[in-house]
């Protein structure tokens, strides 16, 4: 936005109440994010200013998921780890767990009333941190206390409520999603690569650790809400470390990183 406003207009119907998430198209940790319901309020004033370096800032607009699926009243999203190891032929490789960030408040479907209220509506650890009503976990052995929980935690909750065919299903999709949307990237991710690095014949000079970040609904679907190029491995609880060490071990582990081949690279 504001250069697609008028495509977005076409695709909104103005029949029904929907509500929209509104963020600044290079940001994080929820900074600038508001909610809306009414579309004609997002005029260029309202989603286009100039930052103080004199930098035309645009934002992205989202169609926000009325009727998310819920742990304990709370609204929640999580955080996947992604390696990709390799760019042609794409290799991609998914953490075994990963985060569940919770908001702090008990959810309710936007309304005027709540709108502001970012503590129900939004997931981000940056903006629920900052709640009084924030608990931190503990014990890294016990992923299912706290506003951060595990997404095997998450798992195990989907297979207690609806059984092990659906969370075995929600499984699937969302490792679905992370290959069908780096599938996507594949075309320009490679040809940025070879145009910076033509010699790679191992396919393996370079790496990166991305964060999908899924929304689950009622119905048990999951959705894309975005993908960090640079997520986060700042530590604030056991259970944070835990699972960010994780990460970290097993994708030095995949890369094969030692003495011996980084002297072989270097010959």
């Amino acid at each position: 936005m504001p250069a697609d406003f008028k495509e977005f207009l076409t695709q909104v119907n103005q029949k029904r109440n929907r509500t929209f998430i509104v963020k600044p198209e290079a940001s994080c940790q929820g900074k600038g994010i508001f909610l809306t319901r009414d579309p004609e309020t997002l005029t260029t004033e309202k989603t286009i200013h100039t930052t103080a370096s004199g930098v035309i800032e645009h934002m992205v607009v989202q169609r926000y998921m009325h009727k998310p699926y819920l742990i304990d009243g709370f609204k929640f999203d999580l955080r996947i780890y992604v390696l990709v190891n390799g760019i042609a032929p794409l290799r991609v490789y998914v953490y075994k767990d990963g985060l569940a960030r919770f908001a702090t408040v008990p959810y309710q479907s936007p309304a005027p009333s709540n709108l502001t209220n970012l503590c129900m509506h939004l997931t981000n650890y940056a903006i629920n941190k900052e709640s009084s009503a924030f608990v931190q976990n503990a014990d890294a052995n016990d992923d299912e206390v706290g506003s951060k929980r595990s997404y095997q935690f998450v798992l195990r909750k989907i297979r207690s409520e609806f059984g092990q065919l659906t969370m075995e299903r929600v499984h699937d999709e969302i490792n679905d999603i992370i290959v069908k949307t780096m599938c996507l990237a594949q075309p320009h991710v490679h040809h940025l690569f070879r145009s910076c690095q033509p010699d790679d014949i191992e396919n393996s000079l370079c790496f990166q650790i991305l964060g999908f970040d899924i929304m689950i609904d009622q119905k048990m679907k999951p959705y894309l809400i975005e993908v960090n190029q640079m997520p986060s491995f700042q530590t604030d609880s056991p259970l944070d470390y835990k699972i960010k060490q994780g990460v970290i071990n097993d994708a030095i582990a995949i890369l094969n990183l030692n003495p011996k081949r980084r002297a072989r690279m270097k010959n």
